[in-house]
């Protein structure tokens, strides 16, 4: 458990989990916004740590606070900052506190939240967001502490489980699934549409 303090622990997320591409797009932070998005965050009155996974599949800003914080200001907040009418941000998002926001941390970096269970990228993406919240120092004790254990929780999952046997990677599963159909693809022709990594 993480000590005491999973009570002052808040997730606004938004993910393949609730959205669908459009509406994640309309959602996600482009990486020039990250450092003015984390200079409101720090200006939210009771939230004394902040940190922010933001990938193609998923947004998500977890929090760690005082008392007197409304978990709702970071709805309020994203709304604002993406000028998305809230009713729309409410329909495509979770709002979750306390042991829930600790659950749902070791599921994403394990790779059982990820729309290819068991996929490892995610868990290099949950460090990177947590080295870059620790480089801008909004990162403290709770969040450290969630983060660490939530790093132990998909180590765990990986060496005692199954989730991560085969393939769990989109571009080996489209590689893997073209050779099915065509045999020898270095005979075929094929055109991929799209600049992302699983084009490449």
């Amino acid at each position: 458990m993480i000590h005491d303090a999973s009570s002052s622990l808040h997730l606004l997320g938004s993910s393949h989990q609730v959205a669908d591409l459009a509406a994640r797009e309309r959602i996600s932070l482009p990486p020039e916004a990250i450092d003015d998005f984390y200079l409101g965050l720090e200006g939210l009155p009771g939230l004394h740590e902040c940190l922010i996974l933001n990938t193609c599949n998923r947004t998500e800003i977890y929090g760690a606070s005082g008392t007197n914080f409304a978990p709702e200001s970071l709805h309020d907040y994203l709304s604002d900052f993406r000028k998305i009418e809230p009713e729309f941000l409410r329909r495509h998002s979770y709002l979750r506190s306390g042991e829930k926001v600790v659950k749902h941390l070791f599921e994403v970096a394990s790779g059982i939240d990820s729309q290819m269970v068991g996929e490892t990228e995610i868990l290099g993406q949950v460090k990177k967001a947590y080295e870059d919240a620790l480089k801008r120092k909004v990162s403290g004790k709770v969040l450290n502490q969630l983060f660490q254990k939530g790093f132990q929780a998909a180590k765990w999952a990986r060496t005692n489980t199954g989730i991560s046997k085969g393939q769990v990677n989109l571009g080996n599963v489209l590689c893997d699934l073209a050779r099915r159909i065509f045999g020898r693809v270095s005979t075929c022709r094929l055109l991929v549409v799209g600049a992302g990594e699983v084009a490449e």
